[in-house]
């Protein structure tokens, strides 16, 4: 009589549970990479729209103390040029292109009014 009992997993089943956990990890560590990218580029135009405003702020006081406000600055990593469209006297639409690293670029209209 055979007093031994099966305990335990064969090879086959633990080479077949390897085998799914490696691609399960791959899969994983992608998913990962690509999360990371995504946070990085949301960061970056987070700042860009930071300068934008910074921008669009100074411009507006610029503006209604009878000023032209300036079409080119940088800050940091970030370059930004402006068109100034004057309306009549006391308004005018400016166009502000903030771009950075990669080409990448974010483009706002804004009326200023004095």
């Amino acid at each position: 009589m055979n007093k031994h009992s099966n305990s335990g997993f064969s090879l086959v089943e633990v080479l077949a549970c390897s085998a799914l956990f490696g691609l399960w990890a791959i899969t994983s560590m992608q998913l990962l990479q690509t999360s990371l990218s995504a946070v990085d580029s949301a960061y970056q135009k987070a700042q860009a729209v930071e300068v934008l405003m910074a921008y669009v702020s100074d411009a507006q006081k610029a503006w209604s103390q009878g000023n032209p406000p300036d079409l080119s600055t940088t800050t940091g990593p970030f370059d930004l040029t402006a068109e100034l469209t004057s309306v009549d006297p006391d308004n005018a639409i400016t166009e502000v292109t903030v771009s950075w690293s990669n080409e990448q670029e974010l483009k706002q209209r804004f009326w200023l009014v004095r």
